[in-house]
């Protein structure tokens, strides 16, 4: 916050946020500092408390806080910020920090993992059955993030083809400031019956029940869902019209102001993928620093993939994305243990000429710095970083028929295929060598217990190992 001057009371709220780590770390006796545009309302635990708020007050703006008339001096005209201390007040209870960008922000990368702070940046309750979860963003637009997504689409349905395993797939278009999957699909003869924005708003302030209002948007994605092959893939658009589009109410920091941990996005759209049995949840969430992408891609329950290019504001927004996640990765025993995900990077738009260069090393350097967690994990690897080539044809798509053709023979799709790969062959090889019968009983205890087959299996093969290491004779 250096050299931040005082234009408006908005400046003054900053630099009350950063000394304080957004509220969470406020002087001795002070449980209070809120800013306003006529007034700094400071509340007090006590009388007592006013000297250590007027010594914080000093230190932080300097001779802009004028203790005499109670007031903070802008830098503009004569301008003022009155200083309100309110005693006596109740003791408020620090609120946890949302995944917002403006509160995630004031937390020390450092601090983050340390115990004072966890207790106000928490992980999310992991999931433990289906759908999986993936988010797709970018910084900047143009750099084929909305290809990517399709990619691993196409790679998803091609592999359940193969082998013979169908599955049923959740696509959002969650751009909102440039829904691109919206339009590719208005060429489609099944039109959606339900948008994104419909989702928010039903979740803010539903005139139903909130399970009953996710039954009813599942019922909406049934009536429109379509059939590649014997898998089923439902969408939903950002809009129905550009009415709706134009004229946004809700977002999603309305869904996260309610009393939670402040997950509560991604829990609902866990929710919804399970209520139309989705196996996966794919959603786009388009570019920007913005509150519509910033509750998902601080999710470590999400697989989240960064798309970027090599050129500069490209990389800068997505080292400056890494740098605020990596506030809130999990821990490395959970990665391990598929119920968190650290980020990905995918780089597009390549050329030989350009991974070759000094050019594409330095930026391979900025984003894993951007996202290690201490100095001393310089050979830490948990961010993956893929390279897509340049292809002048995917240049100019409109539909997912031209996607699916243009795509076939890219390295965006080559490398999609090998994420989808790894997503089933596991299942596949269970399915193959396990009796049949057998089979069937564990797919019955896992249902039971809310759990997906894969899922069930690690759970008895990991209390065989415990097992067997607490009967052996010491």
């Amino acid at each position: 916050m250096k050299n931040l001057r005082l234009l408006t009371w908005i400046d003054v709220r900053r630099i009350i946020s950063h000394r304080t780590k957004y509220g969470t770390n406020l002087p001795e006796g002070v449980v209070r500092m809120r800013s306003f545009s006529d007034a700094l309302e400071v509340g007090l635990g006590s009388d007592k408390s006013i000297d250590n708020a007027k010594s914080a007050l000093k230190e932080w703006f300097g001779n802009s806080y004028q203790e005499d008339q109670s007031i903070i001096q802008l830098d503009l005209g004569n301008e003022t910020l009155s200083v309100e201390f309110l005693p006596e007040e109740k003791i408020y209870t620090t609120n946890n920090i949302r995944p917002f960008w403006q509160e995630i922000v004031y937390i020390d990368a450092n601090l983050a993992k340390e115990s004072k702070f966890i207790s106000v940046i928490k992980l999310p309750n992991s999931f433990s059955e289906k759908p999986n979860l993936l988010a797709f963003y970018s910084f900047n637009d143009g750099v084929e993030r909305t290809l990517n997504l399709a990619a691993y689409i196409l790679a998803l349905l091609d592999r359940a083809k193969q082998l013979d395993n169908p599955i049923k797939i959740l696509v959002i278009d969650a751009a909102l400031n440039a829904p691109g999957l919206t339009y590719w699909n208005i060429q489609e003869k099944q039109k959606p019956l339900i948008s994104y924005v419909d989702f928010l708003e039903l979740l803010h302030d539903s005139p139903i029940d909130g399970e009953q209002a996710l039954s009813f948007i599942a019922q909406e994605l049934n009536k429109s869902s379509k059939q590649e092959g014997k898998s089923t893939v439902y969408f939903i658009p950002a809009c129905i019209d550009d009415k709706q589009l134009l004229d946004i109410d809700i977002l999603p920091e309305h869904i996260l102001s309610h009393p939670n941990e402040g997950w509560e996005l991604g829990d609902s759209i866990h929710k919804l993928g399970k209520a139309v049995g989705a196996d996966y949840v794919l959603i786009d969430l388009g570019s920007g620093l913005n509150k519509i992408s910033s509750p998902i891609l601080l999710d470590a329950r999400f697989q989240r993939f960064l798309v970027t290019t090599i050129n500069e504001p490209s990389v800068a927004g997505t080292t400056l994305c890494l740098s605020q996640m990596k506030k809130v990765a999990p821990a490395k025993t959970s990665v391990n243990d598929n119920k968190y995900y650290d980020p990905s990077v995918i780089i597009s738009m390549l050329t030989p000429e350009l991974i070759a260069s000094p050019a594409y090393e330095e930026v391979l350097t900025r984003l894993n710095s951007a996202y290690r967690q201490s100095e001393q994990e310089n050979n830490s690897t948990m961010l993956e970083i893929a390279e897509n080539y340049f292809v002048p044809e995917l240049l100019y798509i409109d539909n997912w028929e031209e996607a699916h053709l243009k795509l076939a023979s890219t390295s965006i799709m080559e490398i999609a295929t090998t994420w989808a790969n790894k997503q089933v062959d596991f299942n596949k090889i269970i399915l193959e060598n396990l009796d049949p019968v057998l089979v069937e009983k564990l797919q019955v205890r896992a249902t039971s217990k809310g759990r997906s087959l894969l899922e069930e299996v690690k759970v008895i093969v990991e209390e065989a190992i415990q097992y067997e290491n607490t009967s052996v004779p010491q």
